[in-house]
């Protein structure tokens, strides 16, 4: 179904798409979690748009994701404010 709903994105002219992204949906997800669903936005997209991941927390964590993005083929971050 994320593959899908990539494709339709792209099909209704998204220009880059923020997968576990600006509203927090990183959250909630593991490490590996986040792996997954980054290199499975990455692979989908196949470089027709850029893939910016979401990455948060705190420091230390913030640098965890923002690692996993680039090691899953993310082409930038969105680096979002630490939570409380």
């Amino acid at each position: 179904m994320f593959r899908e709903h990539l494709e339709l994105l792209q099909a209704s002219g998204a220009r880059a798409l923020f997968p576990a992204g600006g509203a927090g949906e990183f959250f909630p997800l593991s490490l590996e979690e986040y792996k997954h669903v980054v290199a499975s936005c990455v692979s989908q997209v196949a470089g027709r748009v850029p893939v910016v991941a979401g990455v948060g927390y705190g420091t230390e964590l913030g640098r965890q994701f923002a690692v996993a993005a680039w090691e899953s083929g993310a082409d930038g971050i969105m680096v979002m404010p630490p939570t409380s």
